[in-house]
């Protein structure tokens, strides 16, 4: 039974055109993949069906839901579906929930907004509902910020989920996500969809995802819709050049150039423990002791690759905020070149620089990218270049990471997510580091725009002999960018060696653990 209907849908921003003709048909419990690279125009056509649409849009066509076009409805009636017929999951999880309410409040307010029970009724539905998503454990009365990532985005499930919608749209639920609590998030949508007959609508440029759980598959490309079908067909007969092209982005293998390595230690972690003080406190308790990251040890020398995996809470992040000397050791300590590193001796700045994975939430929107990339001279301090030579050294930089030169004289937010992250890198260079730091720094990018960046630190790794540790929960990426690997679970270093040895043959079940969990192209005869 088709449940929406969507005919020459199209979308225009001031404008100019977003979406361009696109129509599809949704039936009652059907999993629709809605694909393609960034820019492609998934998000505005899932906004266009939710009518979220920013000012200044103007939209045509006929989107057919119950009986009414949603393009001629009023704002009013629109606020009555909204949560209760169809509802959204949106992207980033921590900016879509409110940081100054409890997460049960929060799943209330759908409840709340269309009277949907007596008052008295409110925290056995919401407890119900927690339970529904996977948050059996968690109490209502914790914050946002108290929680994982994985636990965020259930929240967010749970509050699109509590009025048992007809329609879920999932935009990119799973993008910032390790690959278990991927797996499981996938598997709950799963579970919406084929034990409560919710419709979903899954925005994702990750094709494995699209061939693992999708009934149907709608690839869009500059707006229009190129490609349709069942994933597996779609996959198999690869019809479309661009249909081609993506498969082939996301199947592409890296070949790293030789490094000469060196036989001394560039950085030595050596049993490195750091502790949290938990901030359950009791009147007269000092609270517990947490162990963010217990006894690691590892080195990086001159021109190795290293890549670093765990899942969300594994440690990884206390652990690179701790290289570069943010957060004080418990027990061991952390040289660079020979040299105790530590939050008041910060003389190795100059020569470890980071990459975050959101460019956009690392850059201020307020600077023109000259001076953005300009940024760690201001480190330096009387070291630092002449201002004139800086202004060479960036527009060098630019030409280094493949951006013209009048991206000096832009705003971030004139650029797309590749080009930010480009310039994020142009900025770790500038001062010539020794190491970089690469914290999930693709893992928000699609496919083709991926393999790009990823190429792009290969090459300038080789022309410029850096060192680097790459931080991913995708194995992948590890595969394709590093010769050594880290693998971590609870603070601690369950498995090391050549990155290679560890993803054909691991030794330790937590490993083995993350390899299954990971999305896969079911075998195609042209694969």
């Amino acid at each position: 039974m088709t449940l929406l209907s969507v005919r020459n849908l199209s979308v225009a921003i001031h404008e100019k055109p977003i979406v361009k003709d696109i129509s599809f048909n949704l039936g009652a419990g059907e999993i629709l993949a809605l694909t393609g690279e960034s820019g492609s125009g998934k998000s505005i056509s899932a906004l266009a069906l939710m009518g979220l649409l920013p000012l200044g849009s103007k939209k045509g066509g006929i989107i057919n839901f119950d009986g009414n076009d949603l393009n001629k409805i009023s704002e009013n009636k629109f606020c009555k579906l909204r949560g209760k017929k169809i509802s959204m999951v949106f992207q980033e999880p921590m900016t879509a929930l409110n940081p100054l309410k409890n997460i049960g409040r929060q799943i209330s307010e759908t409840l709340v907004q269309h009277k949907a029970c007596a008052p008295h009724e409110l925290k056995n539905r919401v407890r119900n509902t927690m339970d529904r998503v996977g948050l059996s454990g968690i109490d209502p009365s914790r914050f946002p910020h108290q929680l994982s990532g994985g636990q965020r985005q259930r929240v967010v499930i749970a509050m699109a989920v509590c009025l048992e919608p007809s329609i879920l749209i999932a935009d990119e639920p799973t993008t910032a996500l390790d690959v278990t609590t991927q797996a499981k998030i996938l598997e709950l949508l799963k579970k919406f969809a084929e034990q409560d007959g919710i419709s979903i609508i899954l925005i994702t440029h990750d094709l494995a995802i699209v061939a693992n759980i999708a009934n149907y598959l709608i690839l869009m490309k500059e707006g229009i819709l190129v490609d349709q079908g069942e994933p597996k067909k779609v996959f198999r007969d690869l019809a479309h050049p661009y249909t081609k092209k993506l498969f082939s982005a996301s199947s592409q293998k890296l070949i790293l150039k030789e490094n000469e390595i060196s036989k001394g230690k560039l950085l030595e972690v050596n049993s490195v423990s750091v502790n949290y003080k938990s901030h359950n406190r009791g009147l007269f308790s000092k609270g517990t002791s947490i162990e963010a990251v217990s006894d690691v040890s590892f080195d990086i020398k001159r021109g190795e690759r290293l890549g670093l995996v765990g899942e969300s809470g594994s440690g990884k992040s206390t652990l690179t905020r701790t290289i570069l000397g943010l957060q004080s050791t418990s027990s061991g300590y952390i040289e660079f070149e020979g040299k105790k590193i530590s939050k008041d001796n910060r003389s190795f700045k100059k020569n470890i620089q980071v990459v975050f994975q959101d460019p956009y939430g690392s850059f201020n929107p307020r600077h023109k990218v000259e001076r953005l990339i300009a940024e760690p001279f201001f480190a330096l301090g009387k070291e630092a270049p002449h201002e004139t030579e800086q202004k060479s050294i960036v527009k060098e930089m630019l030409e280094e990471v493949g951006l013209p030169l009048n991206s000096t004289e832009k705003y971030i937010h004139e650029f797309s997510g590749g080009q930010r992250q480009r310039i994020a890198i142009a900025r770790a260079l500038v001062i010539k580091p020794k190491l970089i730091i690469f914290d999930e720094a693709v893992s928000a990018l699609d496919l083709s725009i991926r393999n790009q960046i990823l190429k792009l630190i290969s090459d300038l790794t080789e022309r410029h002999g850096l060192s680097y540790l790459f931080i991913s929960h995708d194995l992948t990426v590890i595969e394709n960018i590093t010769e050594k690997c880290l693998v971590m679970k609870n603070g601690k270093i369950v498995e090391q060696g050549q990155t290679k040895q560890i993803l054909n043959d691991p030794r330790n079940e937590y490993t083995h653990s993350l390899i299954d969990a990971a999305p896969k192209f079911p075998e195609f005869g042209h694969a």
